[in-house]
């Protein structure tokens, strides 16, 4: 990517930005233009993500105007994003229960355990057969409804654990 595109990057951020009293501090803009440059994301990547998280993350008012407490939530959203996008479906599928278990269990989620039971998860799905649209499918219907509605961390330990155990 060039620096032109990077600038229209940055001023395209900062547009979003203009309704709030929140400018794109130097440290961020360095971090962003660094990953950016060290990956090799495109333009059209990056465009995507910065509109993924404004649409998921920033936050307006009635009148229109950036809620300024959810700009930081919106700017730090954008290297996951992108990073994200990157990864195999199944290991986005994986990352997106993390979110929820940590949003949800907070603070009794352990993400060592979280990512661990649900690989352990994959692994048995794979090594029975299942292609990676069914596990996908399993993710969509299965996994994350449940992620979703069970109340406690622990319980939803146990359910994993017994899914992984079952001989089906």
């Amino acid at each position: 990517m060039n620096t032109e595109e990077k600038n229209r990057i940055i001023e395209y951020i900062n547009g979003i930005l203009t309704t709030s009293s929140y400018e794109m501090c130097d440290d961020y803009r360095i971090e962003l233009l660094h990953i950016i440059t060290e990956k090799g994301y495109t333009f059209d990547e990056v465009i995507d993500a910065v509109n993924l998280s404004k649409n998921t993350n920033l936050r307006f008012d009635e009148n229109d105007n950036v809620v300024d407490e959810s700009v930081n939530v919106f700017l730090g959203k954008i290297k996951g994003i992108l990073i994200n996008k990157r990864l195999p479906i199944i290991e986005r599928k994986i990352n997106y229960t993390r979110g929820i278990c940590r949003n949800r269990f907070f603070p009794k989620y352990n993400d060592l355990s979280c990512r661990m039971l649900l690989e352990q998860y994959v692994d048995k799905l794979r090594n029975s057969g299942d292609s990676e649209d069914d596990i996908v499918d399993c993710f969509d219907e299965c996994i994350i409804p449940m992620s979703k509605k069970i109340e406690y961390f622990n319980w939803w330990e146990n359910t994993i654990t017994s899914w992984i155990e079952s001989d089906d």
